[in-house]
C-alpha cells in the first residue's frame, strides 16, 4: 500500500477528503496519548494524581480549559503538557487550517467553473465566442428572459471569459450568467448542464477550432442521447452555430431525423448569413443614438413598369461574401422581369484575385442552379473589361433559362486594378442599374481602405457635380458601400449617414456603412419568424380543407404548434418568404403599416403571385432542387418521391407554365396579407 499517495490524495481532495484526514489524525494522536496513559498508569497510583479521560478530551480539545492539574513532576503530568501541546497544533491548528482551507478551494472553483447547479428553466450556452454576450444581451432584453440564469460552458480560460463579459454586458446581466469550465465532448459534464431541465440550449462552440461544425454536432448528438437516456419527453429549443456555409447550407436542406426531433427543435445558424440578412431586411444595427440604419438595395422598391435592375457587387469571395450574394439572390425579386427575354434580371457580381477557383467551388455547391443558369466570367487581372462575357453555358441547351431573374457574375481581379477599375466606371453609367457595393474582406484596415479609394464615379453617381458635388439629385443613382469591419464600426459610423451628421448627405462619403461586426451579430426577427409561421398555416389550411382559405389566423401558441412539426426545408422556405414581404409591399407601393388597410386588387396579386415563384424557383435552386429532367417529365414518377429522393421538383418552370391550381396557391398567400399582418401586429413578443 502506498501511503503517501493515499495522504497526498487525502490532502489534495475535496471537502470530504479533508476532514476525513482531519479526523483520522486527531483521533490517532489522541488514541495514542490516551493508550500511553493507561499504560503508565499502575494499581498504586494516587487517584488525585491520575489524568481523568474525559479531562484529558477536553484538554485536547480545548488547551485553554481549567482543570485541576497536579503538581510536581509525575507521568501524568507530562502526558497533560503533551496532550494539550498536541490538541493546541492538531485540533486548534488543524481545524483553522481545513476550514480555511475548504473555503479558499470552494472561492478557486467557482472563480475556475467547477461547480455545477441543479437548475431548472435557465438558459444553456455550451462554447464560448464572441458572438455570446450578444446573445445573452439579445434574451435578456426580452421579458421572458429577464430573470433567468444562463448557464455558460466553456474550454477557455474562465477568467478570461468573465473579463470579456464584463467588457460587453451590464454588471446587472452578468449576475444572471453562471460559468463552468469543462470540455463540451464530455458526456458527464454535458449531463451537469441539466439541459434537460433547460427553457432554451445554444452551442455555439469555439471559433477558433477546424473542426468547429462537426464538434457542435458531435455536442448535439451527445445531448440527444442524455435526453433518451433520462426519459425526457419535452422538445427543447436548440439553435447550433455553423461555421461553414457548406455544413450550413447542406442542414437547411436534410433534415434532422425524427428520432432527435422528439427531443429537440433544431435551429441552424451561422454568422455570416445571419449578418447578410440582417442587413437586406432588419436593415439596422446597433441601438439609441449609435443605431445604423442600412439603406434597401432595392431603395424605394422596383415598381411593375419600372426598367431599373438591383445589381449588387461584392468584393472578397470568403463566407461574408458569398452569404450577402445568396440571401441577396433568395430575396430580389420583382415584378418587372420579364421570364420570356430575361430583362431587368438582378445581378451579382463577384470580384475576387481568385474568382477562378472560388467560382468553381460555388458552382459545385449548387449544380441545380448552375446546370441550367448561364453566368458570366471574365480575367481582369491583366485584360481590357471589354472580355466580359459569357464563357459558361447551360448543360441542357433545350431547357429555356428566361425565367431565372437572378444572375452571377464571377470577375477575376483586384479593385485596385486598372482594368476593374474600368469596368466599375463602365457600370456607373449604367443608368437602369440600382447598384451597390460590398466590401467583404478579411481585413478591416484593408477593406476600410478599399472604401475609401474607389474609382470617384462611384461616389459622384447620382449627384450635382456643380456648386454643390454631392449633393444628392437621384437616389435612385446613389452607389451605397457596405464595408465589412470585423470588431467595430465605429471608424466608419464617425462619418458620413452613419454619424447622423446634419449635413452628412452632401459629403463625399455619406453612402458608406459599416457591417459584419462581430459583436453584436445576434438578432432575434420575431416578426419574421411568426410571419413565417402564419404562412405555413395558411398552406396547410389549403391543402387540409380542400383548396379554401382560412377566416382567421389562429394565436402564435397554436402556430407554433404546428411549425415544430414541420421539415428544416420547408422552415427555410417559409421562412425566405415572410423576409421577401417587405420587397414585394414596396414593389406595389406599400408597407407594412398601410398594407394592413389596403385592399389588394386582382393585377396587384397577381403580380405579387408571379414575382413570389420567381423567389421560389431561386430558393429551391440555390437549395439543391434541380428541374424535372426530359425522362423524368414523361415517366409516370411520383413527383413526391423525385423531391424527397432525387431533390427533383416538377414547379421549377416559368410562372406560365404552371397550372391554375399551383397559381392560386401563390395568389391565395398574397391575398392573406393584410390579414396576417394585422393579426401580428397585435401579438406582444
Amino acid at each position: 500500500m502506498n501511503i503517501k499517495y493515499w495522504i497526498n490524495k487525502l490532502l489534495g481532495g475535496g471537502l470530504w477528503w479533508q476532514i476525513l484526514f482531519f479526523t483520522i489524525i486527531n483521533l490517532g494522536v489522541f488514541m495514542l496519548c490516551i493508550g500511553i496513559y493507561l499504560c503508565l498508569k499502575t494499581p498504586n497510583s494516587d487517584p488525585k494524581l491520575e489524568l481523568g479521560i474525559w479531562e484529558a478530551i477536553r484538554l485536547f480539545l480545548d488547551s485553554n480549559s481549567i482543570i485541576d492539574k497536579p503538581k510536581g513532576y509525575t507521568w501524568n503530568n507530562l502526558l497533560l503538557l503533551i496532550t494539550e501541546c498536541l490538541g493546541t497544533i492538531l485540533f486548534s491548528g488543524l481545524i483553522v487550517s481545513v476550514i480555511t482551507n475548504v473555503i479558499s478551494q470552494k472561492v478557486d472553483l467557482i472563480k475556475d467553473g467547477h461547480i455545477h447547479y441543479n437548475l431548472k428553466n435557465h438558459v444553456v450556452i455550451i462554447g464560448y465566442d464572441t458572438i455570446v454576450p450578444s446573445i445573452i444581451s439579445e434574451l435578456i432584453s426580452n421579458r421572458k428572459y429577464t430573470k433567468l440564469k444562463f448557464v455558460l460552458q466553456t474550454s477557455a480560460s474562465v477568467e478570461d471569459v468573465r473579463n470579456d463579459l464584463l467588457s460587453k454586458l451590464p454588471r446587472k446581466a452578468l449576475k444572471q450568467v453562471i460559468l463552468v469550465h469543462a470540455p463540451r465532448l464530455s458526456v458527464e459534464e454535458l449531463e451537469l448542464l441539466y439541459t434537460y431541465n433547460a427553457r432554451e440550449i445554444f452551442i455555439i462552440g469555439e471559433r477558433e477550432q477546424s473542426d468547429h461544425d462537426a464538434e457542435n454536432m458531435h455536442t448535439f448528438e451527445t445531448l440527444v442521447m442524455i435526453h433518451n437516456k433520462k426519459g425526457v419527453t419535452e422538445c427543447k429549443s436548440l439553435t447550433i452555430w455553423f461555421e461553414n456555409e457548406a455544413s450550413y447550407a447542406a442542414l437547411q436542406l436534410n433534415d434532422i431525423s425524427e428520432e432527435w426531433k422528439k427531443y429537440f427543435e433544431f435551429k441552424p445558424y451561422n454568422f455570416y448569413k445571419r449578418w447578410a440578412n440582417r442587413l437586406l431586411t432588419n436593415s439596422n444595427y446597433g441601438i439609441g443614438n449609435s443605431k445604423i440604419e442600412y439603406p434597401e438595395l432595392d431603395h424605394d422598391g422596383i415598381k411593375e413598369n419600372s426598367s431599373k435592375h438591383v445589381h449588387l457587387i461584392i468584393v472578397g469571395m470568403n463566407r461574408m461574401g458569398i452569404a450577402l450574394a445568396k440571401e441577396a439572390a433568395h430575396l430580389m425579386h420583382f415584378p418587372n422581369f420579364d421570364e420570356n427575354t430575361g430583362n431587368n434580371r438582378t445581378r451579382i457580381t463577384f470580384i475576387d484575385d481568385k474568382a477562378d477557383t472560388e467560382m468553381n467551388f460555388f458552382m459545385g455547391r449548387h449544380t441545380g442552379y448552375f446546370d441550367i443558369a448561364p453566368i458570366k466570367y471574365a480575367d481582369l487581372s491583366e485584360k481590357s473589361f471589354s472580355k466580359f462575357e459569357s464563357t459558361y453555358q447551360v448543360n441542357n441547351p433545350t431547357e429555356t433559362t428566361h425565367f431565372l431573374d437572378v444572375q452571377f457574375e464571377f470577375i477575376k481581379g483586384r479593385v485596385e486594378s486598372k482594368y476593374v477599375r474600368e469596368w466599375i466606371k463602365k457600370e456607373m453609367s449604367d443608368n437602369d442599374a440600382i447598384t451597390t457595393i460590398a466590401i467583404c474582406l478579411h481585413n478591416p484596415s484593408q477593406s476600410f481602405g478599399m472604401a475609401m479609394y474607389l474609382p470617384e464615379e462611384v461616389y459622384l453617381r447620382g449627384r450635382n457635380d456643380m456648386s454643390k458635388p454631392w449633393e444628392v439629385i437621384d437616389r435612385d443613382k446613389v452607389v451605397n458601400v457596405f464595408v465589412r469591419q470585423e470588431k467595430t464600426g465605429a471608424l466608419i459610423k464617425s462619418f458620413g449617414n452613419a454619424a447622423k451628421d446634419s449635413d452628412a448627405k452632401n459629403k463625399k462619403y455619406a453612402n458608406i456603412y459599416p457591417f459584419g461586426m462581430i459583436d453584436d451579430s445576434f438578432a432575434i426577427d420575431y416578426y419574421s419568424n411568426h410571419l413565417a409561421m402564419a404562412f405555413n398555416y395558411i398552406y396547410e389550411f389549403y391543402f387540409t380543407y380542400n383548396k379554401t382559405l382560412p377566416a382567421s389566423i389562429p394565436t402564435i401558441d397554436e402556430l407554433l404548434a404546428k411549425w415544430k412539426t414541420l421539415s428544416t426545408s420547408n422552415k427555410w422556405s417559409n421562412l425566405y418568404l415572410a423576409d421577401s414581404i417587405e420587397f414585394k409591399l414596396r414593389s406595389i407601393g406599400h408597407n407594412e403599416e398601410s398594407i394592413k388597410t389596403a385592399t389588394l386588387s386582382d393585377e396587384q396579386i397577381e403580380k405579387m403571385a408571379y414575382t413570389e415563384h420567381c423567389r421560389w424557383n431561386m430558393e429551391k435552386l440555390l437549395m439543391g432542387y434541380r428541374p424535372l429532367s426530359d425522362k423524368e417529365k414523361t415517366d409516370s414518377i411520383d413527383t413526391n418521391k423525385l423531391k424527397k429522393n432525387m431533390f427533383a421538383h416538377h414547379l421549377i418552370k416559368p410562372y406560365e407554365n404552371l397550372t391554375e391550381d399551383d397559381k392560386q396557391l401563390d395568389r391565395n398567400i398574397i391575398k392573406k396579407l393584410p390579414d396576417i399582418i394585422r393579426m401580428l401586429n397585435n401579438i406582444k413578443i
